[in-house]
């Protein structure tokens, strides 16, 4: 009888530690998948990464390529238009003559566009001015328009973003700009870029049509550079947006070394 009750403790204790043993393993074998997943995840954010950010760097170079363009030939071509505009012969008649200075003056006032547009377009020249005297040149290039009118408010002094930061948030906002005129028929927009010692804050507001955000349909390729554009910097993204409402977007990009 003692036999059989000891047979019986070893069995019990020997399925205890066998379940015991096998529960050790399957949670074991649930953590290793578990990192597994994780790392994949991570691997997978980060090729994603590498990729937009060798998009974007494509792209920025093909800026470069067309800001270059803009300045060597177009704004060469209109200049030597300009020349002979003025070397035609004076001894024409009145409304021509008119016809000629008005053509001059729009000449001229093209040679600016182009310029501030290449200006734009070239990110070198965030290098040496900074995001918020290239966001200027562009705010008030677009007020000369009277399409839309633009008040921009930002922190006195250099923002401390570094090169990279700086080109990627300026892309993003002439981004915003594009889809304002393009779509919002805004009257006025409000632009604000507000600097602490942790984070710089980007306040964009239109009083345009707006749009159903919830509607996928609405988010186009536009929308999805400034996605993407905010995902490399590891900025942070509030869109908001309703029918007759105009746009809301606020972006805060933490500091480097903050």
């Amino acid at each position: 009888m003692l036999s059989v009750k000891t047979d019986i403790i070893i069995t019990i204790i020997s399925g205890t530690l066998l379940f015991g043993l096998l529960t050790v393993f399957i949670i074991y074998f649930i953590l290793l998948y578990r990192k597994s997943q994780t790392k994949l995840y991570y691997e997978r954010e980060r090729k994603k990464q590498e990729l937009l950010q060798a998009e974007m760097e494509i792209k920025e170079q093909t800026l470069v390529n067309v800001s270059r363009e803009i300045h060597d030939n177009l704004g060469q071509a209109a200049a030597l238009v300009k020349i002979n505009l003025n070397l035609i012969s004076k001894d024409i008649s009145e409304a021509d003559q008119q016809k000629i200075n008005e053509s001059s003056d729009l000449i001229k006032q093209l040679i600016a566009d182009m310029r501030s547009l290449s200006q734009s377009l070239n990110g070198d020249n965030i290098k040496r001015k900074g995001i918020i005297s290239m966001l200027t040149i562009d705010v008030n290039r677009i007020n000369k328009t009277g399409y839309v009118g633009i008040t921009f408010e930002y922190p006195n002094g250099p923002v401390e973003l570094d090169f990279d930061q700086q080109t990627i948030l300026y892309r993003i906002i002439q981004e915003l700009f594009t889809n304002t005129l393009k779509y919002a028929k805004a009257k006025s927009v409000q632009l604000t870029i507000e600097e602490n010692p942790k984070e710089i804050k980007v306040n964009y507001t239109d009083d345009g049509i707006g749009f159903d955000y919830s509607t996928a349909s609405n988010k186009g390729s536009g929308l999805t550079n400034i996605k993407d554009r905010c995902d490399i910097i590891g900025a942070k993204l509030y869109f908001q947006s309703e029918v007759d409402q105009g746009v809301d977007v606020q972006i805060t990009l933490t500091k480097p070394h903050s």
